[in-house]
């Protein structure tokens, strides 16, 4: 999978976030703060984040909103070349954050937004894919809109038809369709997926993956951890197989691993489970996939490359906005468990 420094090119959705500041909640709010994320989006700002070359690719509105997320993008050094203007809004979300018991809470407002009425024929995929080796995307992009599970279809068949390496990332949203509709669209997908990244949930309600064995509450089980990966390898062909595992122990507090699975040789890594304090949880999945895109796509081990994913992940708990501040060696040290809360001087 190594490809050194060829072009990551990532396809989905960019939203404006509106928050509540602090821990206020919706029925509170007088204030709020604007910032732009959004899955395929945040992984491309981590990888660039990292070195790695990144592109992202969507469909936005031509208005100064659209340029004022564009120029955030740019902030981070990505790529935004082959952003298509055009439709008549930009999504929204809304964001509440969880403290103690109880949970963060999320408000969509993303129907008829540009991207979810784009089509396939708005992208010109030759430049797109120029000087590309990876692709990524996520469930996500295929639930925006009625057409985007054909739109992100086709999408990859361009992906593999140029040979890159792709990856996706099942994250299942239930406020944007239910699990049969999403099993649907995913088993569609996948067979065009190198690396599938999941988790023990929605593996089993989107993909329909069953264990041999129920999880006894709380505790981490790799046993049922191989057992999917296996099958998800075996049923969509995807070569490798990551799990991330997350224990919630409160809005604030959560415990945080990951499992890698490769099809090749039959072997499995895992990491272990690090305690993270909750400062903003918006965008970690997304930075997993970064470190462990950029570990595998720069010919690290499995070992390397999915420590490096977890260590990214458990940094971006600590950073505000949706996007990961953070570079390489401090993601790669927090995933070692180097990772020190003393001062730096």
């Amino acid at each position: 999978m190594e490809m050194k420094e060829k072009m990551m090119v990532c396809f989905g959705e960019i939203l404006m976030r509106l928050s509540p500041q602090g821990y206020d909640r919706f029925l509170q709010a007088d204030q709020w703060d604007i910032i732009f994320g959004g899955g395929e989006a945040n992984v491309a700002a981590a990888l660039s984040g990292f070195g790695m070359p990144s592109r992202f690719v969507t469909k936005l509105p031509d208005n100064d909103v659209a340029r004022a997320c564009v120029r955030q993008l740019r902030s981070f050094g990505v790529d935004t070349s082959q952003i298509v203007y055009g439709g008549d809004r930009m999504a929204i979300y809304f964001l509440e954050r969880g403290a103690g018991e109880r949970p963060s809470k999320v408000i969509y407002d993303r129907k008829y937004s540009s991207m979810s009425m784009c089509s396939f024929e708005d992208f010109d995929w030759d430049a797109s894919f120029a000087e590309a080796g990876w692709f990524h995307v996520s469930g996500i992009t295929p639930a925006i809109g009625p057409q985007m599970p054909d739109v992100t279809l086709r999408a990859l068949q361009e992906a593999k038809k140029r040979g890159l390496c792709v990856s996706c990332d099942v994250n299942f949203r239930s406020l944007l369709w239910d699990t049969q509709t999403a099993g649907k669209a995913m088993c569609s997908l996948l067979p065009y997926v190198d690396v599938c990244i999941t988790n023990e949930e929605h593996a089993k309600t989107v993909l329909g993956i069953r264990t041999s064995r129920e999880n006894p509450g709380d505790e981490v089980d790799y046993v049922s951890c191989r057992e999917i990966a296996q099958s998800i390898a075996q049923v969509y062909g995807c070569r490798k197989v990551a799990i991330t595992l997350r224990r919630t122990i409160s809005a604030q507090v959560n415990l945080w691993g990951s499992y890698l699975y490769d099809a090749d040789s039959g072997r499995d890594v895992h990491t272990d489970m690090h305690q993270v304090q909750m400062i903003d949880r918006v965008g970690s999945g997304d930075a997993f996939s970064a470190g462990l895109i950029y570990g595998l796509a720069h010919g690290e081990d499995d070992g390397s490359a999915l420590s490096l994913g977890t260590g990214a992940c458990c940094l971006k708990h600590t950073v505000e906005g949706d996007m990961a501040l953070m570079s390489l060696e401090e993601a790669r040290r927090a995933g070692q468990g180097g990772g020190s809360a003393r001062v730096q001087r």
